[in-house]
């Protein structure tokens, strides 16, 4: 029977038993056991030594090693020392083992007194001689073991040894030897099978988690019994930390010790191979190891199928990644290091993907030759494609080193720049601070100038960014088609980021790259330049134009759209996109803004690209912050904001902040407001465009927390600064808008009124949004006649589609001007449903204010599908019943259209047959109609 830690093998024990009983009645045997490393040779011959002891023979044992191979007789010495013999006969031995080296006379006289002695030993009691690793032994020894062999079939004695698979050359006359002996047995233990491997672990952790783990322990070592037990081990002790039933399968420090163990076990050739397969990886061939090691293909091919017995590999690679890494973290630093370098030379002239070539270069640990820079480059290149920044960021340092030209150094030096900000921007700034004038002055570096600005002033460096800029327009390279386009985009680009730049760039823009206005082509258009300057020329453009403020927004739109149909989401064109983004915002075309940035986030989903998620979903918060959506403003703000550390947004920082301080002050949650206001920002981020809405956003909370004073300050420094920008845009900053409510808090309604109408002169009816917010502020201002159609109009054009908050702050102006003119029924309803809706946007203060003390439940909204009607009306239809629900509710009718599936022509027909139907003029009237008519007047 088979003790429990030899699985799968009561075969063998049978026979080996029935050889052992069979020498003790006198018909000697030798049996050979053979099997890959770690196969359990050594259990079983232990096994049986124990069994031939209790039966009370003599058992001499020894273990062949590779150290002794050359000491002649080594292992039939360890024979001797354990041989139960009177001392005179010893002395003899130990003398004829003196003289036994030559002639081989001596020799012979050795070979024959010993097995003399032991056949006279095994007539008193049977000998069982166990040699484990024979293949290791000396010749004298087995030469000895043959002589042997020869006297023992009519003796008491059994000879066991054990064996690899892999026969030398120069064993093949021993092994072909003992063949041809009749009393000769060869057992071949193979590895567990997966029953066998299951056994063994219920045997030590439980049926239940036998079932569970036996198909990845199996696979993971092949059946190799060490490996098994050494998983085993591990998962036993990881058990032991921990108190989950259902912990993963654990490679640690015992499987590491199994895998090399087996190496070191095995052949020598086995733990080379092993060790070229772990560093080339998929490339690793016969004839790639065979190259890379200086090895006969022969001897790469039978150590691989060693490796394969024993479990460690299959189909040529590792079977588990930790056991590759085991055998790569193992070996010494020279021998691997070596290892790298030949394999990285023999992988480029084979013509590997760069890839393969650079990892090797990367994971030797020291700087290489210059042929490696186009290499590491184009790999950096690859590595990105797959968004491996890290990778691709070794690849390029390493490059950056090594590479003896100072213009390929500085875009190499660029190359860095953008595969670290992708993940971690501060820990570009070691990189950025290699940007100087001198290092790029050549045209190649002129390419990635706007680029470098746009990175230098994120980063808060904008002196740097200045200075180089400036010295480079005044370079003999700036003459250049690439150069001007790259120095007008680079400027633009300042100017519209950190806008009190402007005059000073102004004389610095070639006329050769000045926008043609009459043709209507841009300053891209006419340029032939850089491929890279192209997109932030575009996006500048755009971003410039929606900044100024201008009432006819089309060419800031056109511009914007251009960029983000024209440039895909890349590490050139991220900051560009994202700046025709906020251009939309800024022109109020929120819809196409919104429609364009959840393209990109989606784009962005799969990627591993944490700075571009942060920078459009900044965005996304903003034109939720526009639509009066504050959950959903925060919640994106909050996500943007954790995307990346307060170092790496650099003066990027205030978009988030100034997100969910408008946010919070709106939700009325003034202390989480003052939270974000209290963090510390860069000081250079009032200078810029960003800064405008983190000052707004301070000044709102002001407003909210009953310092008008502060406030008023805060919106009229914005003014300032903004007109001096030449960017008096209110969608940018309405910054009199605001003014004018800081003027109402202090009873200032004359001041609130010219500023309001200032404003509303400016604007016209181009911007829609701004338009209504005036109204409603003129038509809370005003007395006379003019007060209803003002609050009308800015409650129609923010019913079109607009900020939600603003139209129930307009709803509820309306419904005070309602009530001031007797009509309590339409002011209760307008109220109500301004109500509603400043609770469907989480604008509690508002809420209280609209209506102090009432719940939920107080103000319930008609049911969706279910629109009560009386029955002297013509009936809605089920699809004109849920339009007119989501209008009473106050939806617009693109978020109509969008909850329903349908266009927006479809619901103003919908509701143009509501209006005749329920007999009204306008959607504000629908909650009064729908409130006294029966549900079963539905079609």
């Amino acid at each position: 029977m088979s003790t429990p830690t030899l699985i799968e093998r009561d075969t063998q024990i049978a026979v080996l038993e029935n050889l052992l009983v069979g020498a003790t009645e006198g018909s000697g045997h030798i049996a050979m056991i053979s099997g890959a490393v770690a196969s359990g040779k050594s259990e079983l011959l232990v096994e049986v030594a124990d069994q031939a002891v209790a039966r009370g023979a003599v058992v001499l044992d020894a273990v062949a090693s590779c150290s002794e191979r050359n000491v002649r007789f080594g292992v039939v010495r360890k024979i001797i020392d354990s041989l139960p013999v009177a001392p005179d006969i010893m002395a003899v031995i130990l003398r004829l083992l003196e003289e036994a080296t030559e002639p081989m006379s001596a020799c012979a006289a050795l070979m024959a007194y010993l097995s003399t002695t032991l056949l006279h030993l095994s007539e008193r009691r049977p000998v069982v001689i166990a040699i484990d690793d024979i293949h290791r032994a000396d010749n004298a020894s087995k030469q000895y073991l043959l002589h042997l062999s020869r006297r023992i079939r009519r003796a008491r004695v059994l000879i066991l040894l054990t064996t690899n698979v892999r026969t030398h050359r120069d064993e093949a006359d021993f092994h072909s030897e003992l063949q041809r002996q009749p009393h000769f047995t060869r057992l071949r233990l193979r590895m567990l099978s997966k029953s066998g491997t299951t056994r063994l672990i219920s045997g030590q952790l439980g049926a239940q988690t036998a079932a569970r783990l036996a198909d990845e322990v199996h696979s993971a070592t092949g059946g190799n019994p060490l490996l098994v037990r050494a998983l085993v081990e591990d998962a036993r002790v990881a058990a032991e930390q921990t108190t989950t039933d259902a912990e993963p399968l654990v490679r640690a420090e015992t499987y590491v010790h199994g895998v090399l163990d087996c190496l070191h076990r095995g052949e020598p050739d086995m733990l080379s191979v092993a060790r070229a397969i772990a560093a080339l990886g998929t490339a690793a061939t016969p004839l790639m190891i065979s190259r890379l090691l200086d090895m006969q293909p022969r001897a790469v091919v039978q150590a691989l199928e060693d490796l394969n017995r024993c479990g460690l590999i299959d189909e040529g690679q590792f079977r588990d990644p930790t056991a590759r890494a085991a055998v790569l973290d193992h070996a010494p630093a020279e021998v691997l290091y070596s290892l790298r370098d030949r394999a990285a030379r023999l992988l480029f002239d084979c013509g590997a993907p760069p890839t393969d070539v650079a990892r090797q270069l990367v994971l030797r640990g020291r700087d290489t030759e210059p042929w490696t820079v186009p290499v590491l480059c184009k790999a950096a290149d690859y590595a990105l494609v797959d968004d491996d920044t890290e990778f691709a960021r070794r690849c390029l340092e390493l490059a950056y080193r090594v590479c003896p030209d100072q213009n390929v150094r500085a875009e190499i030096n660029s190359r860095l720049i953008r595969a670290t900000w992708r993940t971690a921007p501060a820990a570009a700034r070691g990189y950025l601070s290699r940007l100087t004038p001198a290092t790029m002055q050549d045209q190649t570096a002129y390419q990635s100038l706007p680029m470098s600005v746009a990175y230098l002033s994120w980063a808060g460096q904008v002196d740097r960014a200045i200075d180089i800029v400036a010295e480079l327009t005044d370079a003999p390279e700036a003459a250049g088609p690439s150069a001007v386009t790259a120095i007008n985009a680079a400027q633009n680009w300042l100017t519209a980021f950190i806008p009190h730049l402007r005059p000073r760039f102004t004389l610095l823009t070639s006329q050769d790259a000045t926008p043609d206005t009459d043709s209507g082509t841009t300053l891209a258009d006419t340029a032939s330049g850089s491929q890279h300057a192209l997109p932030y020329l575009h996006a500048a453009s755009a971003y410039s134009a929606a900044l100024s403020g201008d009432v006819d927004t089309t060419p800031a739109v056109d511009e914007a759209i251009r960029v983000l149909q024209r440039y895909h989401l890349t590490d050139n064109a991220v900051h560009p996109l994202v700046s025709a983004l906020w251009a939309l915002i800024y022109a109020d075309r929120l819809d196409l803004a919104l429609s364009w940035c959840e393209r990109l986030l989606d784009e962005c989903s799969s990627r591993d690209t944490p700075s571009w998620r942060a920078m459009l979903t900044v965005v996304r918060a903003e034109i939720a912050l526009r639509l009066g959506e504050l959950g959903v403003a925060e919640n994106h703000a909050r996500v943007a904001l954790n995307q990346m550390s307060t170092q790496s947004w650099g003066l990027g920082i205030a978009q988030p902040l100034a997100v969910l301080v408008q946010a919070y002050t709106a939700m009325g949650r003034y202390d989480e407001a003052m939270r974000m206001l209290d963090q510390s920002v860069p000081p250079a981020l009032s200078q810029t465009t960003p800064g405008l809405h983190y000052r707004q956003a301070r000044g709102r909370w002001y407003l909210a927390t009953g310092r008008p004073h502060a406030a008023l300050e805060t919106f009229l420094a914005c003014g300032e600064s903004m007109e001096a920008y030449g960017m008096d845009n209110p969608q940018v900053v309405p910054w009199r808008i605001d003014a004018a409510e800081a003027w109402l808090a202090l009873g200032e309604p004359k001041r609130a009124k010219d500023l309001a109408e200032e404003q509303l002169r400016r604007s016209g009816r181009g911007l829609r949004g701004q338009r209504a917010v005036l109204l409603r502020i003129l038509g809370s201002i005003e007395t006379g006649p003019r007060r209803l159609p003002m609050l009308r109009e800015a409650v129609e054009i923010l019913e079109d589609g607009g900020n939600r908050l603003q139209l129930a702050l307009a709803l509820g102006e309306l419904g005070r001007c309602h009530q001031a003119e007797g009509d309590v029924n339409q002011a209760r309803m307008l109220v109500r449903k301004a109500w509603h809706l400043a609770k469907s946007c989480g604008a509690e203060p508002l809420c209280e204010q609209l209506i102090p003390g009432y719940s939920e439940s107080e103000v319930t909204p008609p049911t969706r599908g279910t629109l009560p009607r009386s029955p002297e009306t013509e009936p809605l239809t089920e699809a004109e019943a849920r339009v007119a629900a989501l209008a009473a509710e106050g939806h617009t009718n693109r978020e109509i259209a969008a909850q329903l599936f349908v266009t927006v022509s479809t619901v103003e027909q919908h509701l143009t047959r509501i209006y005749r139907k329920l007999d009204v003029r306008r959607r504000r009237d629908l909650p009064t109609k729908l409130s006294g008519v029966d549900s079963r007047a539905v079609a």
